[in-house]
């Protein structure tokens, strides 16, 4: 018996075995018999300490150990035989290496800390490839469980054409040979065939055997597998059970911290006010910021995963993250000059001005998106991710440099010829309303194209106008002055005076077949709708004037004239 200051071990007990036979980890039996001791010495109704009762199951692992490593040492010293000897030691190096395993796990428990630096100070060689195993390991036994029986439904089919081919090879054999060792007369090759027949018919019943035994394990299984419908079901109750709960629990944790992190940058910056902080050390602060919501909220998904013991799905999101962060390199130029507009010093920075889809904005502002406005579209406030503007340049707009030709309600003029309203105008198109009530849709890259002459502030009626050279003594001074008085008259009898701006009668040029006039009527916008109305009014008021005056407007006349060898001929 083993004696302390403590207690006696008597032999044959657990802790006076391993005392004796490994003398290194006395203590530590020192240490679970006072345990013991100690439990003896309390009541009877209380329960044994969890991990001492561990510890007592790991002494009697190690008892079971030594023994088994006693009997291969034993029949090692007791065999000759060279293959025997070589499993004889393969056997003990494992079971020495499993010994070994459960004395350190002993001890672990034991002394509830890792001693690893006292037995491996340099730490074990990183090694690549085995990592990368260990991660891929549970993926891979998932996803041969979920095809573990198609598969092996798949090999039975496989082995069972083998043994018909088998099967029908051996039947053409047996016939053959039976025909020939009925034919024969010569003794010597009679016997030489009857042995192969024997061999053959051997074959032939194995294959019929091993074929039947197959195919009606086959039909077992195919029989005994559930339909489409109840695998899914199961699949999916399962999946919810296990394995779906720790992906909603890790989502969940994601989206709590990545959102709630959101949610506090948007109520501190509620609090210091609603203008974003434009200089730069904010804008530094507030990318790391978001960065570092999004580190911590992949943390909390991974960590809810290892906390519920899911190594698929962590497994799963590591190699997603390393998809990621790998896939990320090539757009490293991208994120850097995103970098650079998130912190206003990119080609695109805040306040000025951008074309972008055909469309002049103001950029307001720059963060994990962009911010553009047009104050004079419908719906002109859009919020793009940052990429949508790299390779983009803005500049400073003009002082009274405006964001569109126009507003909703004005009359516009367009290159195409159409004169209208504009009903509305959105970034992506431009509804206009022509005189009569049609209605045109222009997209709004198309729109401005057409270079369109807001109406709506002042707008011109413009004519050339010619008489006759019979007038020509009178064309300078009094023709002028009888149209502008005609003109003037007739046209405040369809508009106000306030509304007539301007009115300009002048000389143009002595043309090829007439004296041309310029008249020319500027009126207000508010009456931009009779603009077709006030133009055929201006072209009758300058025939009238022409009538009352017997001014003759000549037309455009052709004359001939002949070659001089027409003549001499």
């Amino acid at each position: 018996m083993i004696a302390t200051g403590f207690f006696v071990a008597r032999p044959g007990t657990s802790i006076y075995l391993v005392a004796m036979k490994y003398p290194g980890m006395l203590g530590l039996s020192l240490l679970l018999c006072v345990s013991l001791h100690a439990q003896n010495t309390r009541p009877q109704a209380e329960e044994i300490d969890p991990s001492v009762d561990g510890l007592n199951y790991l002494l009697d692992s190690l008892q079971t150990k030594s023994s088994e490593i006693a009997e291969r040492k034993k029949a090692l010293a007791a065999t000759t035989d060279a293959p025997t000897r070589v499993q004889l030691e393969q056997q003990l190096a494992e079971l020495k290496a499993e010994e070994h395993d459960l004395q350190r796990k002993f001890e672990r428990n034991a002394i509830a800390t890792d001693a690893d630096v006292y037995y491996n100070e340099d730490g074990e060689a990183f090694n690549l490839q085995s990592e990368v195993e260990k991660l891929l390991q549970p993926i891979v036994s998932e996803l041969k469980a979920a095809t573990e029986d198609s598969r092996k439904i798949e090999e039975m089919r496989a082995e069972l054409a083998l043994l018909m081919k088998r099967k029908s090879v051996s039947d053409a054999a047996v016939t053959n040979l039976s025909m020939l060792v009925a034919s024969q007369t010569d003794e010597a090759l009679e016997d030489r065939l009857g042995e192969l027949l024997t061999i053959w018919k051997q074959r032939q019943k194995d294959a019929n055997n091993q074929s039947t035994a197959t195919d009606i394990e086959l039909t077992k299984r195919l029989k005994a597998r559930e339909s489409l419908l109840d695998t899914s079901r199961n699949f999916v109750s399962g999946f919810f059970q296990s394995r779906g709960m720790n992906l909603l629990l890790g989502i969940a944790a994601f989206c709590a911290v990545f959102f709630g992190m959101r949610v506090l940058n948007y109520l501190y910056r509620k609090m210091r006010g609603e203008k974003e902080e434009r200089y730069l050390l904010g804008r530094i602060l507030g990318i790391f910021y978001h960065l570092f919501s999004v580190i911590l909220a992949i943390f909390a998904l991974v960590f809810v995963f290892n906390m519920r013991g899911d190594w698929f799905l962590l497994g799963i999101t590591i190699i997603f993250l390393i998809g990621v962060g790998w896939a990320s390199i090539n757009t490293i130029p991208v994120v850097f000059e995103q970098l650079k507009m998130m912190l206003n010093v990119g080609s695109v920075r805040e306040s000025q001005r951008i074309i972008f889809n055909g469309v002049p904005w103001v950029v307001d502002s720059l963060g994990l998106h962009a911010h553009l406005l047009n104050p004079l579209l419908e719906g002109g406030a859009q919020q793009l991710p940052l990429r949508s503007l790299v390779g983009m340049h803005s500049r400073t707009a003009g002082e009274n440099e405006a964001y569109f030709p126009s507003q909703t309600g004005d009359w516009v003029e367009l290159s195409d010829g159409h004169i209208g309203r504009v009903e509305f105008q959105t970034p992506e198109v431009v509804q206009i309303v022509l005189l009569g009530g049609s209605q045109v849709t222009y997209q709004t890259p198309q729109y401005l194209a057409l270079s369109p002459k807001n109406m709506s502030t002042h707008f011109r009626i413009q004519q050339v106008f010619g008489i006759d050279y019979a007038h020509l003594p009178i064309c300078t001074a009094e023709v002028p002055r009888i149209m502008y008085e005609k003109v003037r008259e007739g046209l405040l009898d369809v508009v106000a005076n306030e509304e007539l701006l301007n009115l300009v009668v002048e000389f143009k040029a002595a043309g090829p077949s007439s004296l041309d006039y310029h008249i020319l009527a500027d009126f207000k916008g508010t009456i931009a709708s009779r603009y077709d109305v006030l133009e055929r009014a201006l072209a009758r008021l300058l025939v009238d004037a022409c009538n009352e005056n017997d001014w003759v407007i000549p037309f455009t006349q052709i004359t001939l004239h002949q070659s001089s060898d027409w003549k001499q001929s």
